[in-house]
């Protein structure tokens, strides 16, 4: 990993403003019968989002002219090649240092413990799009992917232990080691581990479909009803960030769907995305619960329009509308960063 001299990096929260978002298009490989469907969902978020900051699509060559019939004008279109869609995961994650510099961290991705193939191109999809954008690359010997982490921005930080201590991630290493690898990339000063993430979600225990931050100590927490198979874990993540004293909202589960194989789909709430000026909610074509999830999260981000984006097509190939997407932030000036993580308050 390179080196990095105290104090720690800083991960801005989500709603921090962006001066980008990056996505990439939908490979086949990802939702067989349905991938153009997906496409579809997909071109949908781009073209939300577009109206409210600029959206960076990475897409094969192939598609060059299915992207540019589906996407608006404003969508910027850059051809690389990349395994699959999950730009949360495989995108840079961007952290700034102690004199307010932004970098693109790499975390060191391995396909979510080997779990889904293939995924060498994804690897080195940070550094291709730090490249693109000018900005440091910082590559980290820390297995984990974007979704795994969320930060409040003031210190606070939501990761499950089922990730971050993956024997198929981080195999041999320490905990206590890996727990503060994670500090020093995020700025983090009090990692909330939960144990682990929903019983059917592909990347084996992201938290961002389990938990976010809509606030520093807000978390807003995916809550089914107690005959559901993730009742336990959602109820044992309750318990656990009440002991952290957050102020916790639920949000309701909509009802599980499966695909025709019997296989159970990721379906949550939590998983929506904020960007400048605007939500990005999921919608399950389940009405009366989608308004009112819709609902409970336009509460946490007053001033912000709240757009529900079709999310079924997107989670039959495992993921989400917070998985496709990721921010870029904008700049920031040195007295605007946490005094925790500034050079002239600590000496660096």
């Amino acid at each position: 990993m390179t080196a990095i001299a105290e104090p720690c990096l800083w991960m801005p929260p989500e709603w921090h403003p962006h001066q980008r978002t990056l996505m990439a298009w939908p490979q086949a490989h990802s939702w067989g019968e349905g991938w153009q469907r997906a496409e579809t969902a997909f071109a949908t978020v781009a073209n939300a989002l577009s109206e409210f900051e600029p959206v960076l699509m990475l897409v094969p060559a192939a598609r060059e002219a299915v992207c540019r019939q589906l996407l608006g004008g404003d969508v910027q279109l850059l051809s690389l090649a990349y395994d699959d869609a999950w730009a949360r995961d495989s995108g840079p994650t961007f952290v700034f240092d102690a004199h307010a510099r932004q970098h693109a961290l790499s975390w060191n991705f391995n396909g979510w413990g080997d779990r889904f193939r293939p995924w060498q191109q994804d690897r080195e999809l940070a550094a291709q799009l730090a490249a693109q954008l000018d900005v440091p690359l910082l590559r980290s010997d820390l297995v984990l992917e974007g979704g795994a982490v969320h930060v409040d921005g003031a210190g606070a930080l939501l990761v499950t232990a089922q990730s971050l201590f993956d024997q198929r991630r981080n195999p041999g290493r320490d905990h206590d080691e890996l727990l503060r690898a994670l500090q020093r990339l995020t700025g983090a000063d009090r990692i909330i581990l939960l144990p682990a993430g929903l019983s059917c979600d592909h990347t084996h225990g992201h938290v961002d479909e389990l938990a976010c931050f809509a606030a520093a100590g807000r978390v807003l927490l995916h809550m089914p009803d107690t005959a559901d198979a993730d009742a336990g874990i959602c109820r044992q993540a309750d318990r656990l960030l009440q002991a952290q004293e957050m102020d916790i909202v639920h949000l309701p589960a909509p009802q599980p769907r499966q695909l025709s194989d019997g296989e159970r789909l990721t379906l949550s709430y939590v998983n929506f995305y904020v960007a400048n000026d605007v939500v990005l909610v999921p919608a399950f074509d389940q009405p009366a619960v989608d308004a009112d999830a819709a609902a409970i999260i336009a509460e946490q981000f007053p001033g912000r329009r709240v757009v529900s984006c079709p999310a079924l097509p997107i989670a039959a190939g495992g993921g989400g509308i917070h998985c496709i997407t990721q921010q870029q932030p904008a700049a920031i000036a040195d007295d605007r960063m946490p005094a925790a993580n500034r050079a002239g308050d600590t000496g660096a």
